[in-house]
Order: structure tokens, then C-alpha cells, then sequence
């Protein structure tokens, strides 16, 4: 759609394989590794990618995930682990975006791409959905704060992406949850 790409991940060699990507179809497009929990990193980031690509019309924050277990059996370390990717780098990464669209002037766009877990409870899932809850309020939050800029953000609440890599890592412990046969998830939550 005419926009130059800048991709950023923890991954820096799949950041910089589907930048190849884009630049192979025409596009333009630049790989960064990145890891969004941590400031210093995201800082220097959008540093590279303002001066690579010069300024930023919009973000979508797409990093997400997501560990399935009882209440009782979830580690800290995990629940803090989705907190950290799904709600504080989506924050960062908003803020550094911000900051560039306003200084530039540029009446730009936000767009976090949460889940239904981000306005409705799910089993066995604590941490990621309590970090969506927190995304879709965050969201809600820098809109305001944004308004005056010019600037709009929004969160797209997805159902269930069972093809994804994600939902696809899920499908034993929701099976197991759910008390029926692994080979049985997929089609269980197809018929939601």
C-alpha cells in the first residue's frame, strides 16, 4: 500500500527473511531484531528505523503469547512473561512511536492487534488474557492521551487464529483442559 516496512523481532534472521520478502514483491523493507520488553532495545529501534526509513505513519504491535495452566499450577515467571510481550512491549513500542509522530507532525496510526481474551476471561489462561485486559485499557488510554495529535489507536479483538503457530502450541493443554482427546481440540474449537 505504498508504505516502506520496518519489521521488528526477537528473531533478527526472521525480521530480516520476511523484510526480503516485502523488498522481492516491490516493496521496500528493513529487518531489526528487537526485543520489545526491553526499553533500551525498543529505544534504539525506532532510533534505526526513523533514520533507515525516515518517519512513522503506523504501528501495529502483533507480539504476543502466550503460556496455558491452571491458576494454581502458573508459574510467576510465565504470567510475568506474557505481561512483559503482550502489555509492557506493546506500551513501549507505542510510546517510541508516538513520540516520532509527534515530532514529526504526522498524524499517524496505533493498531495492537488483542484477542477476545483481552474482554472476556479464558480458562487456564491468567496471563494472557489479564495482559490483553490490560492492552485493550492501554489502548483505550493513549487514544485519549493521542487525540489531540491527531493520532488514533485501536485494538483489533481476535477470536481464535487456529492456524497460527500460537494457538497451534496451545492445542495439548487446551485438550487436556477441556478433558477430551488432543486430536479432538482443533475441531472443538472450530464448532465456537
Amino acid at each position: 500500500n505504498g508504505y516502506d516496512v520496518a519489521v521488528a523481532d526477537l528473531n533478527g534472521d526472521n525480521a530480516i527473511s520476511v523484510a526480503d520478502e516485502i523488498n522481492a514483491e516491490g516493496g521496500r523493507a528493513v529487518g531489526y531484531s528487537c526485543d520489545a520488553t526491553n526499553e533500551a532495545a525498543v529505544i534504539d529501534t525506532f532510533g534505526k528505523i526513523r533514520r533507515d526509513l525516515g518517519n512513522i505513519y503506523l504501528l501495529v504491535y502483533v507480539a504476543g503469547i502466550a503460556k496455558s495452566r491452571k491458576i494454581t499450577e502458573f508459574e510467576l515467571s510465565d504470567f510475568n512473561l506474557c505481561v512483559n510481550v503482550n502489555l509492557t512491549g506493546y506500551f513501549l513500542c507505542a510510546r517510541e512511536a508516538a513520540r516520532i509522530m509527534i515530532e514529526e507532525g504526522t498524524h499517524g496510526r496505533i493498531i495492537q492487534i488483542n484477542s477476545k481474551s483481552g474482554k472476556e476471561g479464558s480458562k487456564f489462561n491468567s496471563g494472557y488474557s489479564s495482559s490483553k485486559f490490560g492492552g485493550w485499557g492501554l489502548t483505550q488510554s493513549i487514544a485519549l492521551d493521542l487525540a489531540p495529535h491527531g493520532i488514533t489507536v485501536n485494538a483489533l479483538m481476535l477470536g481464535n487464529l487456529l492456524n497460527s503457530d500460537m494457538f497451534q502450541s496451545l492445542v495439548p493443554s487446551y485438550a487436556t483442559k477441556l478433558g477430551i482427546p488432543e486430536e479432538e481440540g482443533i475441531p472443538y474449537y472450530q464448532s465456537k
